[in-house]
């Protein structure tokens, strides 16, 4: 991409959205929501069930070996992506096959749940409320976006250019207010920081 130049937001809408099974996984036991348990014996077996459920797998956490015994199989998966946060633990899992075709694993807290006897039912319910299943509340937030934007017939717009940008950034921007009460105000509204 040149220098200056800013790319259009969204960059794509999708045209549908598709359905995927929920499944949870404990260390070598797989259960998949409304389709059956499943003993796995290894990150291949793993990776050819999720594809085979279509499920969006949420785990405990991946850095305990006891909840996910496959980190190292899908780090050295040259066709799967392993996230890691700034501290370098693994916070989710894209296993990538052909063209459009992926499937996640992704911890349970962060969508800051717990897994529990409730937890796939209840966002089987999340999901089916906003009509589409996405890994990471990032992602689904996304996804009501770009749905939003489509919905609404809005253009496409672009971020400001690099001139824009650093006269923003140079000058002071942006803002945040955090009214928790209706009726609040307050003197003045150039405060920074909290008190």
């Amino acid at each position: 991409m040149r220098s200056g130049r800013t790319p259009m937001y969204p960059n794509y809408f999708e045209s549908s959205y598709p359905e995927r099974n929920l499944a949870v996984l404990d260390g070598d036991y797989l259960h998949v929501q409304e389709v059956g348990d499943y003993t796995v014996h290894s990150y291949k077996g793993l990776v050819e069930l999720l594809f085979h459920t279509d499920a969006l797998t949420f785990i405990q956490s991946l850095a305990d070996r006891e909840s996910f015994p496959f980190l190292r199989d899908a780090i050295a998966d040259d066709r799967a992506e392993v996230m890691s946060s700034k501290e370098g633990k693994p916070i989710a899992i894209r296993i990538i096959r052909g063209r459009n075709r992926s499937r996640w694993i992704v911890p349970a807290n962060m969508w800051e749940r717990a897994i529990d006897e409730t937890f796939l039912t209840e966002m089987r319910s999340f999901y089916n409320y906003f009509k589409m299943v996405k890994p990471t509340p990032g992602s689904m937030g996304q996804a009501l976006l770009r749905q939003s934007f489509s919905r609404n017939h809005l253009p496409k717009h672009t971020a400001p250019n690099a001139i824009a940008y650093d006269f923003l950034t140079t000058k002071g921007h942006g803002g945040r207010c955090d009214v928790f009460r209706v009726g609040e105000s307050f003197p003045d509204s150039t405060r920074i920081g909290y008190e």
